[in-house]
């Protein structure tokens, strides 16, 4: 693991969807009221809402990212990149997630593209930069 605690890391997920990955974070110590999570899809907001009502989640529907310059210790995005077809769109969310973090970047995602799905395409290094 990167941090020793994240008690005290303000945490972004982009593409949070119904907020797996911020509830991992809590259980490894992060604070809900330090945790973010944002996401195109209003439902998938509701459903994370539901679930963790003390963490912040906002349906957004683009630019900008709705926080300010380097107010975030972590910002995360899981499987995002690739569902982003537009190179030019890839490269604003890569330039929103350098202006809000103040620290790290996590970006898990695919690098080959899937035959049988033409709703995502696989990604480099120099898409997320």
């Amino acid at each position: 693991m990167l941090w020793e605690d994240l008690s005290d890391k303000q945490i972004l997920d982009i593409g949070c969807g119904a907020g797996g990955w911020l509830r991992t974070l809590q259980e490894w110590g992060g604070e809900p009221e330090h945790l973010h999570g944002i996401d195109l899809l209003e439902d998938r907001i509701a459903q994370a809402k539901k679930m963790s009502p003390q963490i912040d989640y906002q349906a957004i529907s683009g630019w900008p990212i709705p926080f300010t310059d380097q107010s975030m210790d972590i910002v995360t995005a899981n499987t995002v990149f690739s569902s982003i077809l537009d190179p030019e769109a890839r490269l604003g969310l890569a330039k929103e997630m350098n202006r809000v973090v103040r620290s790290n970047i996590l970006i898990y995602d695919f690098r080959i593209s899937h035959p049988k799905n033409p709703d995502t395409i696989g990604i480099r290094k120099n898409e997320t930069k």
